[in-house]
């Protein structure tokens, strides 16, 4: 098989293979032809000819002015890269970054990797007769989407790259999560309570309807009164993990609470009042005879 150099669509001629028909010859050679182009090295890549008449993909590649090209094998079209000069250099680094295949801080040596993997696409292309240029697909990154061709995650914390399987974080560096949760007083710890306060009160032992009413009462108030934790973690901006982490608890019914609870339900009743008044009465006896 021959190719027409430097016509947009390439044109074959093919030799007769003894034993076949002619549709049969070219049908095999096509073929082999494919078959041989898709081999590393050995493919043909399409390169666009500017209109100025540059050489082919000599020329910066965010120039836009082409008219046709030529088929060039995979070493010559990957050998390319250095015939550009610094600018051209530049010029397809900042289209690489633009379009997401390279990343900040990419150098000589993850421009030239990209390019040769733009000239492996395209040589898959040229074996099929396509002439997609390398600058081509590159192109179709950078139009794909303003994230130039970047998946994003469903819950949106993170961004993978199709061609090349690189992901990466794009979350927030701090996240708060609030939790809240009841936190009911065991029965041992709500009789203690019960028992001292009514010892302070009354000077008695509580007896067991007045332990049921408070632990009730303290139940509902624990219930209406959830404590929230509130819980701070920090993400590596590179990789994502967890680095850290700070947790504040507010709310809920503190020990304070649960005594001011039970003195408040004896202050409702009227024994309380008998005793405060026994009591008053008696310091006053105490205190007249004192004197």
């Amino acid at each position: 098989m021959t190719i027409k150099s430097g016509s947009p669509t390439p044109t074959t001629t093919t030799t007769a293979i003894p034993g076949l028909t002619g549709d049969e010859s070219s049908t095999v050679q096509n073929f082999l032809a494919a078959a041989q182009a898709a081999q590393g090295g050995t493919g043909r890549v399409w390169m666009p000819v500017l209109t100025s008449g540059a050489p082919p993909a000599s020329a910066p590649p965010s120039a836009q002015q082409f008219r046709g090209g030529s088929w060039s094998s995979e070493d010559q079209a990957d050998g390319l890269y250095f015939s550009w000069n610094q600018k051209q250099r530049d010029d397809f680094r900042a289209k690489g970054l633009l379009s997401g295949l390279l990343t900040t801080g990419a150098g000589d040596l993850e421009a030239y990797s990209l390019w040769q993997s733009l000239v492996k696409q395209s040589s898959l292309y040229g074996a099929q007769g396509q002439p997609v240029s390398p600058l081509d697909i590159l192109s179709g990154y950078v139009k794909a989407n303003s994230k130039g061709g970047w998946i994003k995650s469903s819950d949106g914390q993170w961004e993978t790259n199709p061609v090349t399987g690189e992901r990466r974080y794009i979350g927030p560096k701090f996240k708060t999560t609030t939790q809240q949760s009841v936190n009911l007083t065991d029965p041992a710890t709500a009789r203690a309570i019960a028992t001292k306060v009514f010892q302070d009160l009354l000077g008695r032992d509580p007896g067991q309807g007045e332990i049921a009413a408070y632990a009730s009462a303290l139940s509902q108030s624990e219930a209406s009164n959830p404590s929230a934790t509130t819980t701070t973690t920090e993400y590596d901006p590179t990789t994502g993990e967890p680095v850290g982490s700070s947790s504040v608890t507010a709310g809920g019914v503190t020990a304070d609470g649960q005594q001011l609870l039970a003195e408040d339900q004896i202050k409702k009743g009227k024994e309380y009042g008998a005793v405060q008044a026994a009591t008053t009465y008696m310091n006053a006896l105490q205190n007249a005879v004192g004197g």
